[in-house]
């Protein structure tokens, strides 16, 4: 699935729901000049933007930049495994968490729980 990150950002995206759907982004990775969008449906779709660009373009406080190649939605965050520097999400999925990101993921997610 092809999206046009411009034209979904009118209106912007709400808790991640792409426009007129119950499709919601899970994660985003980074694939060099691209970025594969994972929604909560399973299904997956590439933008031609670089993950820095589409974390500006969504400016959403749901996700979390936890890595240099991945950002992530912070409602399909099911645990956070501190020792092995993980995220495991509601899908299974395993999320790196960069040392250097580490310290200021915590601190998000403390602040989005209180």
């Amino acid at each position: 699935m092809r999206i046009n990150l411009t034209k979904a950002m009118h209106p912007p995206l709400t808790n991640c729901f792409l426009p007129d759907t119950n499709i919601r982004i899970a994660y985003c990775e980074a694939r060099g000049s691209y970025t594969l969008l994972h929604f909560n449906e399973g299904q997956q779709g590439i933008v031609s933007y670089r993950l820095c660009l589409v974390e500006k373009l969504l400016n959403n406080e749901n996700l979390i930049r936890c890595h240099k190649s991945y950002l992530v939605n912070i409602h399909f965050i099911q645990e956070v495994c501190i020792k092995r520097r993980v995220f495991l999400l509601q899908n299974r999925k395993e999320i790196s968490i960069s040392r250097r990101m580490m310290k200021k993921v915590i601190v998000q997610l403390l602040q989005k729980n209180n």
